[in-house]
């Protein structure tokens, strides 16, 4: 038998021996871990089993060569026994070494680790380097100004440069430091861009076709009945009633009856309003209803790049440009051609404008009256006194004179002494009325409508004996109001339809002057045809792609209360002119309806970026001696600016050697000898260490003096997503830069990678290699992009074609802003990393909440309020936007395990567990929806949390 089988038999008799278990060692537990722990179970023991061990090995131990148990005469288990002592230090010694080594082992596995140097070195043995973070971004809008007393030395200037790196400071606020943003790209930021308006009011274009008119839509070109006229002042003392004398002489609005190249209309007045504020008068015509367009005109024609030379004078910019529509990148090219100076051209646009023909002449008639004879008396009234004398009738037979179907000339044939061939006019009015040759007349009755205007060519006054009856009346000789000999009425034929007795004639005509028609219709609405904003004067040079900042108050909105001044930023589509205006074509539509006159659009806008750059730093030098230099940047952290990369960012760091850039990569394996490049790496400390060659995989850094330079930014983090308008400090001030201010909040700023994140994101590198292929990629390419803390993705049916829909959710459950960088570059990356024909659609999650009413009953060994508020914080924790994921169902049995793993609870009663957009009841499980379509449009995936003031809990001692 051996020595082991010796010491086996006797321990085993012993304990046999002993009933009181006194001298039992004490069996070391089984480890075990199963699946999905966030902490592995890796000690062999603790400082109490290791102890109790040694004690009871004490008086079993075997020393054969001694004989027997040389330590079972040692029965003191006392703490103060130099023995026990020993025994003691070590089991301290083995508790200790048996809790770092489970650490140890904890740190060596991506889910356990909690150290963020372990997941750090952990995920670059896959190649994953933690997402440094990214730096915020946003647009500066500048204003900018020429000198107030220009000099040859400094000429007024129409056009400023601004370079990129300009750096604005942002106003820090209580507990903040101030954050500097510097421009992306330069910039040639204009005078005139500063504060572009909306145009509030628009050329009243008439057109007269068939005696009716109508007013032409300048951005249609499609005629409508002219429902209002706009004239100039408030005291034209035109009333209802009055009638309005319309001349309208265009070119391109002749009228297709008459042929000719201008109208005549008359109208009644229905209506009017006065605007004192504004200095108009509105009158409402009695016309047919605007129901719709009656007709089209032809548009004014495209202007053509030329290359014959013009003078750069008044009229040929008239006829070239104003009376032209041009293309915004068709004009500067035709512009840059004739070398004209563009400032010089607006000058002439302007002119031209002001100074354009009214397009229309209008006159109001101040007086009516009838036609002379209108009141004489019957035909048998007359005879009947004549009868009386004894004589005949000397007027001769009036056959009817009362009837009002006889027309207004009268009876000129029946005796020589009718006043209308006496005395060579046309007509007589009733009374004697001041007017004068040159003027207009109009004459109608309740048949023929409207009245037809006339020209009064020769005026007389007369006494008049005829019919029994005598007065004093003014006669007119009438002529056509067309120089055109041919008009589509015959004068004659008119006159005679025209009967004595129901003839009103209108006289006394004044002019009036039209001025401009407001524009009371709103801008934007969210719709894609509400996209453009017609500017109320010319402006030249502006590009497409370019950003704006757009400022109004609000008309309509379902976001913010109406009234409210905000700013938005929009992308121009194409700016063309017509008219010598200028109308701006977005790219996307508006996100609110503004008030027409509050509009204000700054064209000075500027991509910029948080961070300062760090010029030329030295970082030491360079010693082909040595392998493997490695350099570390004096400031941090260093910025990462948004990109299409799969991080979602890229670094702004350049190093230069001798004077020559050297390339970053990811890693130096498989880089050459020669190969000039390096590699960096961030310290868990957040610094930076660039690290190069060794001559054998990259090359080494040539010997010299401070010859390795860099020339990078430092700043990132969510400290610099700030509140529109934060950003306003310019910390340069070049020639004509007044002033910078971001109208946008800046955002998309994340902090470096946490844990919980790398664990889920290290992963994806070997999964997805870049590349989007399938579903599953989607989801871990966007929730590895910067910036962005949850995604989803799943495929939707659209008609026939199948679509990825994602729903991604910020830091923080912060909304990503679709017109910002992340949400661009999510999508570019995406694409450049997948198919790029299979359509991609990204869409902000939808917060969606659940409350919960709960009675909670307490251990009396604890106190109410300490668990109360264990369960609550719990509760919020369980169900915060850290904790959920989209899509994600709340059961009741999830709620309970939550408050019973809280120490001191012995029980819940769940009273009610419900939606907030549901009924109050008690749901078993409370729904989370995925994207999906609905009603032909696709609404993203839902988060569902608890209720910020949604929890109601009752907490007692049963």
């Amino acid at each position: 038998m051996s020595t082991n089988d010796i010491i086996a038999q006797e321990m085993k008799d012993a304990q046999a021996l002993d009933d009181c278990h006194c001298c039992d060692v004490p069996a070391d537990a089984p480890i075990f871990n199963r699946p999905g722990l966030s902490a592995l179970a890796y000690r062999v023991g603790t400082y109490t089993t290791f102890f109790e061990a040694m004690k009871a090995q004490l008086s079993l131990a075997q020393a054969p060569t001694a004989g027997g148990r040389p330590l079972a005469a040692l029965t003191t288990r006392d703490l103060d026994d130099p023995a026990i002592a020993l025994l003691d230090a070590a089991a301290v010694l083995g508790d200790i070494l048996s809790f770092y080594q489970e650490r140890i082992a904890n740190e060596g596995f991506l889910r356990t680790a909690v150290e963020r140097r372990s997941v750090l070195e952990l995920a670059r043995e896959i190649g994953y380097e933690l997402n440094p973070g990214v730096a915020a971004s946003t647009y500066l809008a500048f204003i900018v100004e020429a000198p107030l007393v220009p000099s040859a030395a400094l000429p007024m200037p129409s056009q400023i440069p601004i370079v990129a790196g300009q750096k604005v400071q942002s106003v820090p606020g209580p507990g903040q430091q101030p954050q500097t943003f510097e421009t992306v790209a330069p910039i040639i930021a204009h005078v005139a861009w500063n504060e572009m308006h909306a145009r509030t009011t628009q050329r009243q274009e008439l057109a007269v076709v068939g005696g009716a008119l109508y007013r032409i839509d300048p951005q249609s070109h499609q005629a409508f009945y002219a429902q209002a006229l706009w004239l100039a002042g408030t005291a034209t003392n035109i009333r209802i009633g009055d009638l309005l004398y319309v001349s309208v002489e265009n070119s391109w609005a002749q009228d297709p009856v008459s042929g000719l190249k201008h109208g005549i209309a008359c109208v009644f007045v229905s209506n009017v309003e006065i605007d004192y504020q504004l200095g108009y008068t509105r009158v409402d015509l009695d016309q047919p209803s605007d129901a719709g367009p009656a007709f089209s005109m032809p548009a004014q024609s495209k202007g053509v790049v030329s290359l014959a030379p013009l003078d750069l004078t008044f009229a040929n910019v008239r006829d070239a440009i104003v009376g032209r529509d041009w293309d915004e990148v068709d004009l500067r090219a035709y512009v840059a051609i004739q070398k004209w100076d563009e400032d010089e051209v607006l000058k002439y646009v302007a002119t031209a404008v002001a100074t354009a023909p009214a397009a229309a002449e209008v006159f109001v008639f101040r007086q009516k009256t009838a036609m002379a004879g209108n009141n004489a008396p019957s035909s048998a009234t007359v005879d009947a006194q004549y009868t009386a004398q004894g004589i005949d009738n000397p007027w001769g037979s009036q056959g009817g004179w009362d009837n009002p179907q006889n027309d207004i000339y009268g009876y000129s044939d029946h005796d020589p002494k009718i006043w209308f061939d006496y005395f060579s006019v046309d007509i007589f009015l009733d009374r004697v009325i001041a007017l004068r040759a040159g003027t207009l007349i109009a004459l109608g009755n309740a048949t023929v409508q409207p009245p037809r205007p006339f020209v009064i060519a020769g005026v007389i006054d007369a006494s008049l004996v005829a019919f029994g009856m005598s007065a004093r009346s003014t006669g007119l000789q009438l002529a056509n109001p067309w120089t055109d000999p041919s008009p589509f009425v015959p004068y004659d034929s008119y006159l005679w339809s025209l009967k004595m007795r129901d003839t009103t004639a209108y006289v006394q005509s004044e002019k009036v002057a039209l001025t401009e028609a407001p524009i009371d219709e709103t801008v934007g609405g969210g719709s894609q045809d509400q996209t453009t904003i017609v500017l109320d004067r010319m402006i030249l040079g502006l590009d497409p792609g370019q950003k704006l900042a757009l400022t109004g108050v609000v008309a309509v909105s379902s976001e913010v209360p109406s009234g409210v001044v905000v700013t938005e930023l929009c992308e121009l589509a194409r700016a063309v002119h017509s008219r010598g205006y200028t109308i701006l074509h977005l790219a996307q539509a508006l996100q609110h309806t503004y008030v027409r006159s509050s509009i204000k659009v700054n064209g000075n806008v500027a991509s910029a970026t948080h961070g300062e750059t760090v010029m030329n730093e030295i970082l030491g030098s360079g010693d082909a001696s040595q392998k493997n230099q490695t350099f570390q940047l004096n400031r941090v952290p260093l910025t990462y600016v948004p990109a299409p990369t799969a991080s979602g960012g890229e670094d702004t760091l350049t190093v230069r050697v001798d004077g020559v850039a050297w390339q970053e990569v990811p890693t130096l394996y498989g880089a050459g000898a020669h190969d000039t490049v390096f590699t960096v790496r961030h310290n868990d400390d957040g610094s930076t260490v660039l690290r190069f060659g060794d001559g054998n995989v990259g090359a080494r850094l040539p010997t010299g003096a401070n010859n390795v330079v860099a020339t990078y930014r430092s700043g990132l983090g969510p400290a610099a997503n700030l509140a529109a308008g934060a950003v306003a400090i310019l910390t340069s001030r070049p020639y004509g830069l007044k002033s910078g201010v971001n109208p946008v909040d800046a955002g998309g700023g994340a902090a470096a990678e946490v844990l919980a994140d790398a664990r889920i994101n290290a992963p994806r590198t070997v999964r997805t290699l870049e590349r989007v292929v399938s579903l599953g990629d989607f989801s871990d390419f966007a929730r590895g992009f910067a910036g962005i803390s949850k995604a989803q993705a799943v495929p939707l049916w659209s008609g026939e074609s199948q679509v990825v829909h994602i729903t991604v959710a910020g830091i923080g459950g912060a909304p990503l802003d679709p017109n910002g960088a992340p949400w661009a570059n999510l999508v570019t990356g995406m694409t450049s990393a997948g198919d790029a024909a299979h359509p991609i659609k990204i869409a902000n999650f939808l917060p969606a909440y659940f409350k919960l009413t709960a009675n909670i009953v307490i251990d009396p060994r604890y106190e109410v309020a300490a668990v109360m508020a264990q369960v609550t914080a719990g509760l919020t924790q369980a169900f915060s936007f850290s904790s959920r994921e989209l899509a994600r169902i709340v059961t009741q049995a999830e709620v309970i395990v939550v408050v019973q793993s809280i120490p001191g609870v012995i029980a819940i009663e769940v009273i009610e567990l419900y939606r907030t957009d549901g009924s109050p009841g008690v749901g078993s499980t409370l729904p989370a929806h995925g994207a999906h379509f609905n009603n032909g449009y696709i609404v993203p995936a839902e988060l569902l949390l608890l209720h910020p003031i949604g929890l109601a809990l009752v907490g007692a001692h049963p």
